[in-house]
């Protein structure tokens, strides 16, 4: 797999912190968010939107969310696998939780359509569960419904079938997740509120600002015309959590 060369990071805990100061976002969403921004979308798509929570905040000029369901914050309905845009539509596609919820062997399909309507030189942004196996045990949803955790190889095997190249993959989150989402996820079902949140929201930030074992990230590129036929210079570089191999 040819690995493209990246200058994008993580961000910092300080960053986390700042962002996430005025709002009550875990450590996932608030990387995520800030992942995004880096980018500096000019046409940003959002494929399964989950209620609209990033497009509410990016300043891209055009930002679209789609979802398979007719949410708050959906603009379109549609289908990850299936998605109704013409090629080379969009700067930067995010598939941001949404593979573990496809139907079992769909999930090369999402990559490859991502891609499809991604321009040259446009980025992919995903996140899904981590197959740590104390993560797996505690998450609700695969104890309700056999949410699904993944390893990364898969993750970047799905990737360079879809023809893009991985410019940042990692790993980040830990014991927060495991104690605080089941914790959330009851409240939000009972209505009630989340106790001790704001601790819980500062513990994951911490989590998600160094390498961990709860959430993997792979943000990738689709080169533009030609890059593929050129032969590489020196030794290339991506970014694994904080380590340049």
């Amino acid at each position: 797999m040819r690995l493209a060369v990246g200058s994008l990071t993580f961000p910092s805990l300080d960053e986390i912190r700042s962002f996430g100061g005025d709002r009550t976002w875990t450590g996932r969403p608030v990387v995520l968010a800030l992942l995004v921004d880096r980018l500096q979308p000019e046409r940003l798509l959002d494929v399964g939107c989950k209620g609209g929570w990033l497009l509410e905040h990016s300043q891209a000029p055009f930002k679209l969310g789609v979802d398979i369901d007719n949410a708050l914050g959906v603009g379109a309905r549609a289908d990850a696998c299936v998605l109704p845009f013409r090629s080379a539509s969009f700067d930067v596609v995010t598939l941001l939780d949404v593979i573990e919820h496809l139907p079992k062997g769909m999930e090369g399909v999402a990559f490859s359509e991502a891609s499809r309507v991604l321009e040259p030189g446009g980025h992919l942004v995903v996140s899904t569960p981590a197959d740590w196996r104390i993560g797996t045990l505690t998450d609700p949803l695969w104890m309700l419904y056999g949410h699904r955790h993944y390893d990364m190889a898969r993750l970047l095997t799905w990737v360079e079938r879809a023809g893009l190249d991985p410019v940042l993959v990692g790993t980040r989150g830990d014991w927060a997740d495991v104690v605080g989402l089941p914790i959330e996820y009851a409240c939000q079902r009972l209505r009630l509120p989340i106790p001790f949140g704001r601790a819980l929201f500062q513990w994951g930030w911490n989590d998600y600002s160094k390498p961990g074992r709860y959430t993997h990230f792979v943000v990738s590129r689709k080169p533009a015309q030609g890059e593929r036929d050129e032969q590489p210079s020196g030794t290339l570089q991506v970014f694994v959590g904080d380590e340049r191999l």
